[in-house]
Formats: C-alpha cells, sequence, structure tokens
C-alpha cells in the first residue's frame, strides 16, 4: 500500500536512515528514509514522495509493517 508523506515523529538514538514513526491503522509505523539509507542525504519534499508500507517476517513468526520513504513514487509492483 502506497500513502501521502506524512508528519513522522523523531526518534531520540535511532540510526539517520529511520526517518521516524507514524501512527497507522492504530499501528505504530517506523518509516525508512530510502535517500538516507542508500547516502543520498534527505528525502526531497516533493509532492510525489510517498511512504510505501511493506510487511515481512519478524523472528517470532509475526508479520511486521514498515514504511519506505521515497521521492516521486508513481506505481507500486
Amino acid at each position: 500500500e502506497v500513502v501521502p508523506r506524512v508528519r513522522l515523529r523523531k526518534l531520540a538514538g535511532a540510526p539517520d536512515w529511520l526517518a521516524g514513526v507514524f501512527v497507522y491503522r492504530g499501528r505504530v509505523i517506523p518509516v525508512v528514509d530510502l535517500h538516507r539509507l542508500t547516502g543520498h542525504g534527505d528525502c526531497p519534499a516533493h509532492l510525489g514522495s510517498r511512504v510505501a508500507l511493506v510487511t515481512f517476517p519478524a523472528p517470532d513468526g509475526t508479520e511486521r509493517l514498515v514504511g519506505l520513504l521515497a521521492s516521486q513514487v508513481a506505481d507500486l509492483r
């Protein structure tokens, strides 16, 4: 799922590539800034910037939801 860029709450002591967290449908979602993760600075605040929500398996067998912040998102496949 892709959602518009939202205001994120920064976490003290978090790695610099973690843009922050936000609440989505009652869950706190961590958001990774893909620009910062790849060494390109902060994600620009473009109108096309989006947060792609993806799931991944957690060590305890549950699924976790994480957001990936990227600029100029047009489509997700």
